[in-house]
């Protein structure tokens, strides 16, 4: 299985979360560190991928339309993530329409058994979650209790109070994101949760130095 995962922000922390919560169950080889061009994926195919791998995470950034598009060409993924869509590299897309559409190029690329998952906390992502015609399912943390101090973050997942070492409102709403796709992929509740006890921080991404 391959999942693409692009959005104006929060594409790597959301890769990162991903492969620590599948590889409880799966063989998971994911692009690394941020990059997410055509280049530095196909690399990981390359060198990364054997025959024991079971999931390919591929990143997938853009500077301009068609791009995205490229990358799915090559790796043809069958889940897609929307992360959330803003005003990023506005100065070279030129407007938000743009943006939406070289974004949707990765949910447009999947088969129609495929699955995408959409940050409905993101008025762009939600207009193209409206878009997509495949099966999806939108994840939000509106609504959620949520408390984050001390380099830890607690909230509640499947009727259970749980604390990760993560900092932000927004670290669960990245953890939100993996757990709708580990669902799809047949996680457990119990496999989740206790992927989550031993979630490690995303490096530079707000990790707490002691």
């Amino acid at each position: 299985k391959v999942v693409g995962i692009t959005g104006s922000y929060g594409k790597t922390s959301v890769k990162h979360l991903l492969t620590q919560i599948l590889s409880v169950k799966y063989e998971v080889i994911a692009t690394p560190e941020s990059q997410n061009k055509l280049v530095s994926v196909a690399r990981t195919v390359l060198s990364g991928i054997t025959p024991k791998t079971e999931i390919f995470i591929a990143e997938m950034g853009a500077y301009k339309t068609g791009e995205i598009k490229r990358i799915c060409r090559m790796v043809k993924p069958q889940i897609g993530i929307i992360t959330g869509v803003t005003s990023q590299h506005l100065e070279k897309f030129k407007s938000l329409e743009n943006i939406k559409k070289a974004k949707f190029e990765l949910i447009e690329s999947l088969p129609s058994d495929g699955f995408a998952a959409f940050n409905l906390d993101s008025p762009g992502a939600k207009d193209l979650y409206e878009k997509c015609q495949i099966k999806k399912d939108g994840y939000s943390v509106k609504d959620m209790e949520i408390e984050s101090k001390g380099g830890e973050t607690t909230f509640k997942l499947f009727g259970n109070r749980i604390t990760v070492p993560l900092l932000g409102y927004h670290s669960v709403l990245n953890i939100m994101a993996a757990v709708k796709v580990a669902k799809y992929l047949g996680l457990s509740d119990q496999e989740i949760l206790s992927a989550l006890k031993d979630i490690k921080p995303v490096p530079h991404r707000l990790e707490p130095v002691k």
